[in-house]
């Protein structure tokens, strides 16, 4: 079984149990999507790169990745290397260890006699250098692999939230914790961060300058408002300026 980091898995957990993913697909209520619900995601930027490369190419070779025993998709990077390899690696590792702190022994050979006792000696040093090149090599994979993946959990984590947050803002429901700020454990700044994306988001997408020029007009007095701690008007305002992209047709 691939290891995890136990981040990401607790992360994971919550995103399958907890926040419905259905809530990135709300319809209209004709079973159409509408301009705010198309489904969103962000895919895992897995380690890639010449110097990426260069450093872990001979992961495979010595068959410490392999995407065989991960996902199959034909791409290595994503793969972390095989557990049981790496322990035969650490393992290889402290039994090199130990030869190489006894080398010290060589000194006590003769000399001459004691050349056959440091080749030896060179040997096990190479091999123990060997074997911690492929370790670090391990290590740093792990590590890419697990900060992709938890970026993507993270990420798609917010693009849940949005969605849910979407909902509410979607009929301007009266929802206290939305009028207020973080600094009373309200969210008004997650409203104006949301509505201020969507207003970017349209306005990239070009052809409504009518929507977002409405929309821009309400959210700067929502800001306005919101500076001046007049919260209730600041949400109407946000929520307002959120609808009008809503009922665009994208």
């Amino acid at each position: 079984m691939r290891r995890h980091n136990f981040q990401t898995i607790a992360l994971a957990v919550v995103l399958t149990f907890i926040f419905p993913m259905q809530a990135l697909a709300i319809t209209d209520g004709s079973g159409n999507l509408s301009a705010e619900q198309a489904n969103v995601g962000f895919e895992a930027l897995y380690p890639s790169g010449s110097g990426y490369d260069v450093f872990t190419a001979t992961l495979n070779g010595l068959g410490l990745r392999d995407d065989a025993t991960g996902d199959m998709d034909g791409n290595s990077n994503d793969e972390r290397c095989i557990p049981d390899k790496e322990a035969e690696i650490k393992e290889a590792m402290a039994g090199l260890a130990i030869l190489q702190a006894l080398g010290i022994a060589c000194n006590a050979f003769p000399e001459n006699i004691d050349i056959p006792c440091f080749i030896a000696l060179t040997i096990v040093s190479t091999a123990l250098e060997a074997a911690s090149i492929a370790d670090a090599q391990c290590s740093l994979q792990d590590a890419l692999v697990d900060g992709a993946e938890i970026e993507t959990t993270y990420e798609n984590s917010r693009f849940v939230i949005s969605a849910g947050l979407g909902e509410s803002l979607n009929g301007c429901e009266k929802i206290v914790s939305l009028r207020l700020p973080l600094a009373f454990g309200g969210r008004i700044e997650e409203v104006q961060h949301l509505v201020q994306t969507r207003i970017n988001q349209v306005t990239d997408l070009g052809g409504f300058p009518n929507a977002v020029t409405l929309a821009q007009s309400e959210f700067d007095a929502g800001t306005t408002d919101l500076g001046i701690k007049r919260y209730r008007e600041a949400y109407v305002h946000l929520c307002t300026a959120y609808n009008i992209l809503v009922d665009t047709e994208l």
